[in-house]
């Protein structure tokens, strides 16, 4: 496999594509055309809890190869999946250890090693939080040589955040769509602001903005985050446009 495609979509088109999908298919499809596109060679996601869902909340879709995902279930793989493991203390997207590094057991150095030999080999992982929000959202790239992916990866992980994000706001939403949005008020100001943060301006570009100072913004931005129960402000306001609370990024 070779990386074919650079290119790199904006949240507009992220939520004018994945963010609309109707079903958990449509969800899917939308998604793995967006991954195949930015380059990567196969996705998985799972939703393990959100907000507001019933617990526990288990969703998962991946387009991995067949045999592997079969020998997965059927070996119990899961139990020794050293991804998940590093998922739960990660707080950022991090890149797949390889079987070499240290630090992983002897367990985890063979499913790795098992792994890489199905193709599933350079890849990344996003996970994403909340104070009760748990996902990831996983892609690899393959066997290409390890600088060439590395590079890859470096350049394609702002847009697979991206990604992530509306990929878990779309799964929420198709979950439980009349519920999320109960007792979430956002003031006009507030929702301004995650407007301009929708389209990655500063907390200082967007005080020169409105006149106002970064300190406000930033004051904004928190009671916003809290309000909807997210860790980060680009999170924040990809959940607003999800929930209708905004309009979608100008």
């Amino acid at each position: 496999m070779s990386i074919v495609s650079q290119s790199r979509p904006t949240l507009s088109f992220l939520v004018e594509s994945v963010g609309v999908a109707a079903s958990a298919q449509a969800l899917q499809d939308a998604v793995v055309r967006v991954v195949e596109a930015v380059g990567f060679e196969a996705i998985t996601y799972h939703l393990i809890a959100a907000a507001k869902l019933p617990r526990p909340t288990t969703v998962f879709f991946s387009n991995y190869p067949n045999d592997w995902v079969r020998r997965y279930i059927s070996d119990g793989l899961y139990f020794e999946y050293p991804i998940v493991d590093i998922a739960k203390r990660a707080t950022a997207p991090f890149v797949w250890p390889t079987v070499s590094e240290g630090g992983l057991t002897k367990s985890n150095r063979r499913f790795l090693g098992d792994a890489a030999d199905a193709g599933v080999v350079n890849g990344i992982s996003i996970p994403i939080r909340g104070p009760d929000d748990y996902a990831l959202l996983s892609a690899y790239v393959g066997n290409v040589a390890q600088s060439e992916a590395n590079k890859f990866i470096c350049q394609a992980k702002p847009v697979m955040a991206l990604l992530s994000l509306v990929a878990h706001e779309r799964a929420r939403c198709l979950l439980m769509p009349n519920t999320l949005t109960a007792g979430i008020e956002l003031s006009a100001r507030q929702r301004e602001i995650l407007r301009w943060v929708s389209v990655g301006k500063s907390a200082w570009d967007i005080g020169v903005i409105l006149g106002i100072s970064e300190h406000t913004v930033n004051e904004h931005i928190a009671i916003a985050m809290r309000k909807l129960g997210c860790s980060h402000r680009t999170h924040a306001a990809v959940r607003a446009v999800a929930l209708g609370l905004i309009e979608p990024p100008f």
